[in-house]
């Protein structure tokens, strides 16, 4: 990862220029927007970005038949009935060319990462159970024609992953970066 500092309101253009042929995520007061760089600023505190038709995904096994023995406690039954099963289960890390970028967008600078490796593992979509209530889908995200409310479901049912850079050598915290896990729906 390098984390770039920019200011924002003088050289959005650079940041812009640096987004040439990437689909973006962010949300602010107009909506969730999927799309294409934003020509300005926006009022936002993170923008996720990908090489537009860049995806990937990663499954996770099923769930082992045992308990966990960390999560349980000898001798008492009760506790291995709330018990959850164990997982064991590495993502798979996967390369990036281009890198995958993240914009941290705080009051007159932005801060660029970039991701050209990291461990790929699926995001919870939010699916029908509308763990998201009021979503609103920003107008240059909805398809011609497309309502609120249709371009809000169509959001909900798509698969994310999230990516996690290696820990940095230098020691300093890693980024998670968001990308699709299909493009079907986008």
């Amino acid at each position: 990862m390098t984390d770039q500092v920019t200011p924002v309101g003088l050289v959005w253009g650079e940041v812009e220029e640096r987004l040439n042929g990437y689909t973006c995520l962010w949300q602010d007061l107009d909506g969730l927007h999927v799309t294409g760089p934003p020509q300005s600023a926006p009022p936002t505190s993170i923008l996720w970005a990908w090489p537009t038709g860049a995806s990937a995904m990663s499954e996770p096994p099923a769930p082992f038949d045992e308990w966990d023995p960390q999560h349980s406690l000898v001798g008492d039954e009760s506790a291995l009935a709330g018990s959850q099963p164990s997982w064991a289960w590495e993502p798979a890390i996967v390369e990036f060319d281009p890198p995958l970028l993240r914009i941290r967008i705080d009051g007159d600078h932005a801060f660029l990462a970039q991701c050209v490796s990291g461990w790929v593992a699926p995001a919870i979509p939010w699916g029908d159970e509308r763990q998201i209530d009021g979503l609103y889908v920003a107008a240059d995200t909805r398809t011609p024609d497309e309502s609120a409310d249709a371009a809000a479901d169509r959001m909900r049912k798509l698969k994310w992953c999230e990516v996690r850079e290696p820990i940095p050598v230098d020691g300093a915290q890693p980024v998670s970066f968001i990308l699709p896990a299909t493009l079907e729906g986008l």
